[in-house]
This record gives C-alpha cells, sequence and structure tokens, in this order.
C-alpha cells in the first residue's frame, strides 16, 4: 500500500497531553480531564496507531487504543476506536478533510457520532458529538486540544 496519503494525519504522531472539556453525557459526567495520547506509525507507514489514557481524580477513567488508515479504494480516513467501554470498532469512523479539518461520522445501533479533528502549530485539537437519530440534534460529548509535554500552557492534572 502507498503511504503518501497516511502522511496527512503525521501530525498524530508522537507524545501528546491536554485537558479535555467532558460534557455530561450517558456515559460520563461533565468536567475536565487530563489525558496522554501516544501516536507512532506502523506496517510500513500505512496506518497510524494510537494509545489514549483519560485520567480523572488522578486515576485512569477510560482508554482507548486508535487505529487510523487511508481506505485504499475511497481514499476516506478510517477510524477504529477500541476502548474500555467495551463497545466493538465496527463500524469504523469515516471523514474526509475540508480545509484544515477532518470530519469523520460512525452510526453504530446506539447512535451517531461526529469526530472533528485538527492539525494545530503546537498539536492537534479534537471534538466529539452524538446524536441519537439522524434528525436529532448533535450534542457535544468532548473538546480537547493536545499539545507536546512542555509547550502547554495548562496543567495537566485531570480535575
Amino acid at each position: 500500500m502507498n503511504a503518501q496519503p497516511i502522511l496527512r494525519l503525521g501530525f498524530l504522531l508522537g507524545t501528546f497531553e491536554g485537558i479535555e472539556r467532558m460534557h455530561a453525557s450517558a456515559w460520563a459526567p461533565g468536567g475536565p480531564a487530563a489525558s496522554v495520547v501516544v501516536g507512532r506509525s506502523e506496517m510500513n507507514g500505512d496506518i497510524v496507531v494510537q494509545s489514549y489514557e483519560q485520567r480523572r481524580n488522578g486515576a485512569a477513567s477510560f482508554r482507548m487504543f486508535i487505529v487510523w488508515m487511508i481506505h485504499p479504494d475511497t481514499g476516506e480516513v478510517l477510524h477504529y476506536g477500541f476502548d474500555s467501554a467495551g463497545f466493538p470498532a465496527d463500524p469504523p469512523a469515516r471523514g474526509s478533510w475540508s480545509g484544515d479539518k477532518l470530519t469523520l461520522v460512525r452510526v453504530t445501533p446506539r447512535g451517531h457520532s461526529r469526530l472533528v479533528v485538527n492539525e494545530e502549530p503546537d498539536g492537534w485539537a479534537w471534538s466529539k458529538s452524538f446524536r441519537v437519530r439522524p434528525e436529532d440534534d448533535w450534542s457535544p460529548v468532548f473538546d480537547a486540544r493536545f499539545r507536546i509535554p512542555g509547550t502547554a500552557d495548562e496543567q495537566v492534572d485531570g480535575g
């Protein structure tokens, strides 16, 4: 497979820290959470793999293993998130770029999720929203900015 398209996701590689703003939802209470994301290239550069850990009150509250890849036939970005909540990463979130924003959507029997990711000068940001049915309004789940350790302007302490 040609690794060139995956280069656009190169900003996800490395170690990053951030404070996530969690919105109250069916899955978690609202409030701040400290998160660390470590991304690396695998499979001869064809995929980006990230390990993610969210901490609240000094303890791990959520973990995820993320696989990013470019679909070889469609060019879509695929996001497989295997998380500590236990739901399978099937189907993956699928998306594409619009300018500097990558928007991915995933539809499951539980509802629709939308993840927006973008590169920033000293890291990257993401936000997730959810709705049960297509006609419902999107409700925010979380938003965060991740920075290379030592460049963040806010302390990572998890509330």
